[in-house]
This record gives structure tokens, C-alpha cells and sequence, in this order.
């Protein structure tokens, strides 16, 4: 988080996380974790052309019909709005839990190429793995990547690069 308006650093940001601790815990009943269920596969930045969506980004999310799906929800809720109203997050877009897989908006050397996901759909996987989600017209495909654990929420610097190549935490808190 590269915040550069007054009162707005990522010392500030982490000051604001500290304090939503105690509704944290609250709403997970004093559990130190939430389980997050990667059960949903489907597509951003996406656009259908004669019947062939194509995208940039594939993802993995909560389906959000388990009582742990609320739960988790509800976190992130009350974390997404308390960094709106406090100026911190000015993107208006809807809150979306996901895990990106994929992203082809910046790929090289060629730039801004999207994915055939009508071509995921129709492979051997596509048809005999991965189910189509309740809601009709959807993208969305029923997966099981997993469940895990989340005992902490952090503040990651966008654009940085860790040993790993992985964002550079800037700090966070344990539930």
C-alpha cells in the first residue's frame, strides 16, 4: 500500500486494522481462524464473442454457501467498508474473495492477450471435472482445491517482490 495523501501510510493502515481486532474475534466467536473452502473457478475481465468467452484473469474462491462462508464474509465486510470510510480504499467495485490463478493482463512480450475459457470448459477436465455452478448463465465452475485455515489478515505491498517473488507483507494481525 503506497497511500500518499495525508494520514493516509501504511503505519495508519495497520493502526486501523489493530482496532477492528475485538469485531473480528466477535463475529468469528473467539475462534483464532477462519476456514476459507476454494470451491469456485471462474473468470474476470471477461468477454463473450460469438460464444467463446475469453478473459484475463481465472480465479479460485468461497462459494459462500457454507455457515463458515458467512463467517468469512462477514470479516472481510467489516474490513472492506472500515478502510472505504477511513479513505483507504477508493475503488467502488463490489468486494470479490478470490485467489488469482492466472492473469494474462500483463503478459509478455505481446500485452493485454486473453485466455480461451470456453476451451478450459470443453477439455477433458473442463467437462468431466469440473461442475457447472447452481445459477444458470454463469461462468462459475463447482471445484474442490481445498479448505484452509486463515488465523491472520495482512497489509501487502502491490508490486513488490519478496524472496519468492511474492508480495511484501507490511505488517498485519493474528485473529
Amino acid at each position: 500500500m503506497a497511500c500518499r495523501e495525508e494520514g493516509k501510510t501504511v503505519q495508519a493502515a495497520l493502526d486501523l486494522l489493530h482496532t477492528l481486532r475485538p469485531s473480528i474475534s466477535e463475529i468469528l466467536n473467539g475462534s483464532p481462524s477462519v476456514k476459507v473452502r476454494l470451491d469456485t473457478m471462474d473468470v474476470l475481465k471477461s468477454n463473450n464473442v460469438e460464444g467463446n468467452v475469453n478473459a484475463h484473469v481465472l480465479f479460485l474462491g468461497p462459494r459462500g454457501v457454507h455457515e463458515e462462508d458467512k463467517r468469512l464474509w462477514n470479516v472481510c465486510n467489516l474490513i472492506n467498508q472500515s478502510f472505504r470510510s477511513a479513505g483507504f480504499v477508493t475503488d467502488t467495485r463490489p468486494l470479490k474473495l478470490h485467489c488469482t490463478i492466472l492473469n494474462t493482463s500483463h503478459r509478455r512480450p505481446r500485452g493485454n492477450i486473453p485466455f480461451s475459457y470456453s476451451d478450459i470448459l470443453a477439455s477433458d477436465v473442463g467437462r468431466n471435472v469440473l461442475v457447472p455452478a447452481p445459477a444458470s448463465g454463469t461462468t462459475a465452475r463447482a471445484v474442490n482445491f481445498g479448505t484452509y485455515d486463515v488465523g491472520r489478515v495482512e497489509l501487502w505491498e502491490m508490486g513488490s517482490h519478496g524472496h519468492n517473488n511474492e508480495y511484501v507483507s507490511c505488517g498485519g494481525i493474528g485473529f
